[in-house]
């Protein structure tokens, strides 16, 4: 019987082992990525972002920053894009920041359809 209950539970320490893992991975990526940001090499601080995005699909902070180097960069299609998707997702302070970039925000449903 304990032969049964030891595999479950050896499987679930290591579940928890490998998630903790990958979250700390992720604050170390990004704690990196900000640190470039801050000293404007923002070619390798998106380097970090996306680092920090492959462990951490859902970090909103490294999107942010992300557009912000994009911005930077010039890659103003970018910087615009992925600010839009903060924004509608909810992001603390990516309408004023997307405001401040000169990006235009239209949601879909207040398109109108041109018709022909």
């Amino acid at each position: 019987m304990k032969k049964y209950l030891l595999l479950p539970v050896l499987s679930l320490c290591l579940i928890l082992i490998l998630t903790s893992c990958g979250k700390s991975a992720a604050s170390v990526y990004l704690r990196k990525g900000k640190e470039y940001y801050k000293k404007n090499n923002y070619q390798l601080a998106i380097k970090y972002f996306d680092k920090t995005l492959e462990v951490d699909s859902n970090n909103s902070d490294a999107k942010y920053f992300r557009a912000l180097c994009f911005y930077e960069l010039g890659h103003n299609h970018h910087a615009c894009e992925e600010m839009s998707d903060l924004m509608k997702a909810g992001y603390k302070g990516a309408d004023s920041t997307l405001k401040n970039m000169g990006c235009f925000y239209f949601p879909l449903d207040s398109l109108t359809k041109v018709e022909k």
